[in-house]
Order: structure tokens, then sequence, then C-alpha cells
């Protein structure tokens, strides 16, 4: 399924029959553990390795529960230039179990325009998720 931010100036393909919320430029895919989600951000100067680990990890660590760095790589996506922050982190508490679970996440960082799009890709630890993270993360576009 093809998503379009008119808003936030790009497009996305996600997996079908997810539930989706937007707000604003933002958008969440979720179906029970996977979420999926892009935000966007104004961003300027250079995204490098460095500008992330120097702004976006310290951010991370501080409003991720129990947030775990696994690396950070630059990337080449169809969109253009990344950078790929891997890391661990719990998901929400269960509303009726209070259960957390450990989640993988990759997430895409890219700047076109004075604009940020943080392209999150979480699941559970240890699924595979290659094909559904590469459908993702290869059909982003700016569109604006």
């Amino acid at each position: 399924m093809s998503y379009t931010s008119g808003i936030g100036g790009y497009s996305i393909s996600m997996p079908e029959g997810w539930e989706r919320t937007e707000d604003g430029a933002n958008v969440r895919f979720a179906d029970k553990l996977h979420t999926f989600s892009v935000d966007i951000t104004c961003w300027s100067g250079p995204l490098t390795i460095d500008t992330v680990t120097s702004t976006e990890i310290p951010l991370l660590t501080q409003s991720i529960p129990a947030f775990e760095l696994v690396d950070v790589t630059a990337v080449s996506l169809p969109a253009g230039d990344a950078v790929l922050v891997r890391y661990h982190a719990n998901s929400d508490p269960d509303p009726v179990t209070g259960k957390q679970h450990r989640l993988d996440v990759d997430r895409y960082l890219l700047v076109s325009n004075g604009q940020m799009a943080a392209i999150s890709l979480a699941v559970p630890s240890g699924s595979d998720n290659v094909d559904v993270s590469n459908l993702v993360s290869q059909s982003f576009r700016w569109t604006a």
C-alpha cells in the first residue's frame, strides 16, 4: 500500500491492513508488536554519523525506554544518502498485562530541503523483518 503525506512532502509503501495513525506530517503504522513510522522535523546542516551521534542519540537515550544502541552507519537509499541507527528498546507495556517486549529498531534518517525524515521500523527482537524493512526503507521518496 502506498501512503503519501502532502504536509510532509513524502510517500512510502507500507504493508496492507495495518492500523494507521496520522499526526500532521507524521504517520505510524502498527500491527501487534510491529510498528513503522515516519516523523518529520526541521534540520539544518549536514547529516553525518557524527551529527547523528551527537544530536539524535542523546535524544533517543532520554526518550526511548531501555534504549540500547547497536550501531550507527551511513547507508544509501533510493531517496538519498541516509544514516541508519540500529538499537534495541522495550515496547510500551501491554494495557492489560503490563508486559513489555524487547524490540529491534532500524531508524533511517534522511534530509531534504531543511527537513529530516526519521523512518523507524520496530519489530520483536529476533524476528525476520528483512523483507518488510526493505519494502519500507527502499520505497521512501521525497515528493516536495
